[in-house]
């Protein structure tokens, strides 16, 4: 009993880290498959939420998206658990009906104009560096109870009146570290502090505004408690 006792969080560690890397396995699948459609549209992807007028999973999201086009298979003809669009650790918290549901997965860059596609060498990208601006990640939103991972990611600095909680915000959901997939194709696993450092999110306008933001907002305690916390600024 003693024995076990002392194991069991040992075990758990285990399974934790298993999870994290099937996590980061997903992430950097799905980044292939932005980049096999850029690559088929010079350059280009579409924002994450593309002028939808319904939800992620019958509309002009990115994953739709990449779905429709055979990027990456459809999630509903997919064994539950099986979808690269879905982070394991938060694949726990929903409900049946949206374990496969692509409104429900990681959340990615969302340009602000409807039907705008984002240029992945666009300026403002280029000058931060595409090995700092996300892409694709660990995202929860806290409007609706309850609280769940959401397709569509934003971090401006200070987000408009009425729009925190409906955007979704990176989050910690791996032992206090959220794995975030770049521009540049990689993917780590970061700590509150360094997402509050030097890292830009694709809540611009790119071609017409020429800014990026850096992350203002990070998810924790995720599952039902989950909370929005304001990130200390660059300094």
């Amino acid at each position: 009993m003693l024995l076990a006792a002392m194991l069991l969080p040992v075990l758990n560690m285990a399974r934790a880290r298993a999870r994290s890397i099937k996590c980061t396995n997903n992430i950097k699948q799905i980044i292939g498959a932005f980049m096999d459609y850029a690559g088929d549209w010079q350059g280009n992807i579409l924002s994450a939420n593309s002028g939808s007028t319904t939800h992620g999973d019958e509309g002009w999201a990115w994953n739709y998206t990449l779905v429709h086009n055979n990027y990456l298979p459809n999630p509903k003809k997919q064994k539950v658990g099986s979808s690269v669009l879905f982070c394991p650790d938060s694949l726990r918290y929903l409900v049946p009906n949206r374990r496969n549901n692509i409104s429900f997965s990681y959340g990615a860059i969302y340009n602000k104009s409807d039907r705008q596609c984002i240029a992945l060498n666009a300026p403002p990208i280029a000058r931060a560096g595409h090995s700092k601006v996300t892409l694709v990640g660990d995202a929860w939103r806290t409007k609706y109870s309850p609280a769940c991972p959401f397709y569509r990611m934003a971090i401006p600095a200070k987000p408009p009146d009425g729009d925190v909680e409906e955007w979704s915000y990176p989050a910690l959901v791996h032992q206090e570290r959220c794995n975030m997939g770049f521009m540049d194709g990689h993917v780590k696993a970061l700590s509150r502090r360094e997402l509050a450092t030097d890292y830009f999110c694709g809540s611009a306008n790119y071609d017409t505004i020429g800014t990026l933001h850096p992350i203002g907002y990070v998810a924790t305690n995720i599952g039902i408690n989950m909370t929005l916390i304001e990130l200390a600024p660059t300094p």
